[in-house]
């Protein structure tokens, strides 16, 4: 998948775009933050209600990310050629499904 980023090499590279992160962590947190400013819109897909990184940070996080969803996990990349085309991000606690178009770190 070309648009399916473990790490981030080129902030560039996520400019204009609507950006989905998975995790929680302070890797996860630090990206949301560096990428808010460039990005259409950042997405935070994580498990629990609670972030790991700086409490500063995801403070930064929350007021910055258009949406920050929790409980939630992503069940499904849906691909399309050699893209993804759509995720399917499922709440954890009412098993409610949703599907977004995004590129996906």
């Amino acid at each position: 998948m070309t648009n399916l980023y473990y790490t981030v090499q080129e902030l560039k590279t996520f400019a204009g775009k609507r950006v989905v992160i998975s995790g929680g962590g302070d890797s996860a947190v630090d990206w949301a933050n560096a990428l808010a400013p460039i990005a259409e819109s950042v997405t935070v897909v994580h498990r629990r209600d609670m972030f790991g990184g700086h409490e500063k940070n995801v403070a930064n996080m929350k007021a910055t990310c258009k949406r920050i969803l929790t409980p939630h996990e992503l069940t499904e990349l849906h691909g399309q050629g050699d893209k993804i085309a759509a995720v399917t991000i499922q709440n954890i606690e009412t098993g409610q499904k949703k599907n977004e178009l995004k590129q996906m770190l």
